[in-house]
């Protein structure tokens, strides 16, 4: 039987959740953005840690889920693939940010 590797992707993810808390910490105490919410790494960071911190319950104890009814799986493939769209609105948005910071910056 195959087993999903949960005790190092825990650590890994844990790490991950750490330094996007360190992020907003490091940013909400120098508080040098003017518009938080126009800042890609913000979306970035927000979109990391939603995703991260939601697939970590998961993860850790994939094992265990994995031996449950077939309608468990489902439900917890489905609350996977629903965050893991939530990531990628939140880098869309990311990108957007980006593209509208550099055209409102005036050439040299």
């Amino acid at each position: 039987m195959k087993t999903f590797h949960t005790y190092s992707y825990t650590f890994s993810v844990l790490i991950i959740v750490y330094v996007c808390i360190y992020y907003y910490y490091h940013t909400f105490k120098e508080a040098q953005v003017d518009n938080l919410l126009k800042e890609p790494s913000f979306w970035i960071v927000t979109g990391l840690l939603v995703f991260y911190a939601t697939s970590l319950s998961v993860a850790g104890v994939f094992n265990f889920i994995a031996t449950l009814p077939k309608e468990m799986i489902r439900l917890t493939r489905s609350i996977i693939l629903f965050v893991n769209g939530v990531f990628y609105i939140i880098l869309i948005i990311a990108f957007v940010c980006q593209i509208n910071t550099r055209k409102s910056i005036p050439n040299s």
